[in-house]
């Protein structure tokens, strides 16, 4: 179990045997993209109570991604906690980055995506190696 204080939503992500410790910087940014969605969409519509189980939800595995051993001294930290800046930004600040509710929603949209392709590719290999195990 990994101590991460003020995790309240994905508490079964603290388990070391979680899938999310298993996904790569790719689909933990597509997950938090899936979030950040949700404020988005939220926020355009009022409703504040959505809007802020959204955005905590989103915080929530932004901080677990960048609790996540394997992003230290990679790129994928940075990029990590650059989105959660800029992205805390638009929500919250004055969206001195420039960013939109279409320009973030992009910029998500392609880390699900190349998720998706990394799950397939996986399973392809999986499916081709075990094909070989039975010649």
């Amino acid at each position: 179990m990994r101590n991460i204080p003020g995790i309240t939503f994905h508490k079964d992500y603290l388990d070391e045997s979680s899938s999310w410790w298993n996904m790569s910087a790719v689909e933990q940014l597509g997950n938090i993209g899936s979030e950040v969605g949700r404020s988005i969409a939220a926020k355009a519509s009022g409703d504040q109570e959505k809007f802020e189980g959204a955005t905590w939800r989103m915080y929530e595995l932004f901080d677990l991604a960048m609790a996540d051993p394997r992003w230290r001294r990679r790129w994928s930290l940075r990029e990590i906690c650059r989105a959660r800046e800029v992205v805390s930004d638009h929500l919250f600040g004055e969206s001195q980055y420039g960013e939109t509710d279409i320009s973030l929603e992009r910029y998500f949209l392609a880390y699900g995506i190349m998720a998706n392709e990394e799950r397939r590719r996986k399973r392809a290999e999986k499916k081709l190696a075990s094909s070989l195990k039975s010649i």
